[in-house]
């Protein structure tokens, strides 16, 4: 904290490139957070002090990659963190936001001053492209952070993109000094705020890191065309851009902020099927052409999401959500959230079953339990009703925003438990003030809403859930051959002819032909564990067979 304090108070007394250079030399490097709030006071500094737009331009150039290296380190305090954000979490968030939006209002000032200095022409498209690139680092740290993208940040980048084709500066040619082999345009920069809006929601983590690095990479590789919101759709195909990528195109309709914008995404598409089809036949990941770090995922899968929602089904769902069903068309859904500790999946166990998971009781233990129901029945009803009740608390109200065949769009209107995506949910849905059954569901997105003035509460969270396929059972699990204690599981569905059985069990247990036991209704079964369906960040989807005993 003193560090941080010392950072903010000192005066950097940089007014050319050469003093950038120094200053550079004594960032405290170890230390991301104050290494962010010095870069904070420099900007400031430099508003205060006013050199002329040349140096401005020059000090902004040479701090720019360091700039970018603090943002990456900086970032990891509030990517990818359980939704609601803690305070510290949010703050880190608001500070990133406040400096990107800092740095692109002090490229547009430099262009604005420099709009009639003859030395500087060249430079005008360079300060737009700068501009629009943080303004995309600020939209990814929306999607890092899982909070809802601000209309005024789709507002600043339709102006950005407004001022650029008033003075005929979109697609001026801008080197890029963080990629020396890179070039980019104003117009490109548009297009990667397109195609980072579209992915950001769609994963999380390294696969979005993929995705937000394949937005960069190929963001020269679609056109478009721009009209008022208020026109007709038919009047888009009338002014589609020209044919550039071949007879066959690949248009889609995208509605933001002011404008409407009809892309021609038909290179792009042939881009991505070109390297699945790669992959497809088995060729190596170098042939394919990709970025690094989709060595470290199922590139294959990530292509295909990715053509979906870049390519495919243009603005419209292969399963349409409709308005929910119920009292006056609106429901109320109850979802509790799973951790790691065993306690939280013995709650949801009894919430599936209706009675407490008992399985780690021993005989003198289930004795006792039966004297007290057959002597003080009163008391041991009363204790289980308690710990019903104790499990009931753990559901929160969450209002159902719509739905489709698979899934549920919630929204919780006050604060409550903290979530996380791909996490194991239950739900029981409340239709016109009757309680149906528990099932279970897995979060698919998660985004906190934009928080404007007496709109919503602090603490409302906006959910995409995912129906797990098949009735849940709660069940025991535990390793077979050995007097291990029980673990409380659930298996889906009903235990069909050729005798597979989906379980889904805390993380860790799923190794290949795996033995284990599953105690079910009182009968003991054995099974052997075949294949992983989904791994996620508390549970595992697992398909076993039952062997004999």
């Amino acid at each position: 904290m003193q560090s941080t304090e010392i950072m903010l108070g000192k005066t950097s007394a940089v007014a050319t490139a050469r003093s950038a250079k120094q200053w550079l030399r004594d960032l405290p490097i170890s230390d991301a957070r104050s290494a962010h709030h010095a870069v904070s006071a420099l900007l400031r500094e430099l508003n205060q002090a006013a050199p002329g737009p040349r140096e401005r331009l020059e000090i902004l150039e040479t701090v720019r990659g360091h700039v970018a290296d603090i943002d990456a380190r900086y970032a990891r305090r509030y990517s990818d963190k359980p939704l609601p954000l803690g305070l510290a979490e949010r703050n880190a968030f608001n500070h990133a936001q406040a400096q990107w939006r800092a740095l692109a209002a002090a490229y547009l000032e430099i262009f604005e001053e420099s709009i009639d200095v003859a030395d500087l022409a060249t430079h005008h498209a360079l300060c737009l492209a700068r501009a629009g690139g943080y303004f995309c680092d600020a939209l990814k740290g929306h999607f890092h952070a899982g909070q809802a993208v601000p209309a005024d940040l789709i507002a600043d980048l339709q102006l950005l993109w407004e001022r650029a084709s008033e003075y005929r500066l979109l697609d001026a040619p801008v080197r890029d000094s963080l990629h020396p082999r890179a070039a980019t345009s104003v117009a490109s920069t548009y297009c990667r705020a397109l195609l980072i809006g579209q992915a950001g929601p769609a994963a999380c983590g390294l696969e979005r890191e993929a995705m937000f690095e394949l937005a960069y990479l190929w963001e020269g590789k679609i056109a478009f065309t721009t009209m008022p919101v208020e026109a007709p759709d038919t009047v888009l195909p009338a002014v589609a851009p020209s044919v550039r990528f071949g007879k066959r195109r690949c248009l889609r309709v995208l509605r933001l902020g002011r404008w409407q914008h009809l892309i021609d995404v038909t290179q792009l598409e042939r881009s991505l099927r070109r390297r699945l089809r790669t992959l497809e036949s088995g060729a190596a990941l170098e042939e394919a052409r990709l970025p690094e770090v989709f060595r470290q995922l199922a590139a294959a899968e990530v292509l295909r999401r990715l053509k979906q929602t870049w390519c495919d089904a243009g603005d419209t769902r292969s399963i349409a959500r409709t308005a929910p069903q119920g009292m006056n068309g609106a429901g109320v859904a109850q979802a509790v959230g799973l951790s790691f500790a065993d306690s939280d999946y013995e709650a949801m166990h009894y919430m599936v079953a209706g009675k407490p998971f008992a399985l780690n009781e021993d005989a003198v233990g289930s004795r006792r339990r039966y004297d007290e129901l057959f002597v003080f029945q009163h008391a041991s009803l009363a204790r289980e009703e308690s710990r019903g009740r104790e499990a009931a608390r753990l559901f929160e109200d969450w209002v159902i925003s719509d739905e489709s065949a698979d899934g549920f769009r919630l929204r919780r209107a006050r604060a409550g438990a903290r979530l996380r995506i791909d996490q194991l949910l239950a739900m029981r849905l409340r239709l016109d003030g009757d309680d149906g059954p528990v099932v279970l569901a897995r979060t698919r997105w998660l985004a906190e809403p934009d928080a404007g003035p007496g709109l919503v509460q602090p603490g409302a969270l906006d959910a995409g859930v995912e129906l797990l396929k098949g009735k849940p059972h709660a069940v025991g699990v535990r390793e077979s051959g050995r007097d291990a204690p029980w673990c409380a599981g659930f298996r889906l569905g009903s235990l069909h002819a050729k005798d597979y059985v989906t379980l889904v069990a805390p993380c860790g247990w799923f190794k290949p032909d795996r033995v284990i036991e599953m105690s079910d209704a009182g009968i003991v079964y054995h099974l052997r564990l075949v294949a992983l369906v989904r791994r996620a960040c508390d549970f595992e989807q697992i398909d076993a067979l039952m062997v004999a005993q």
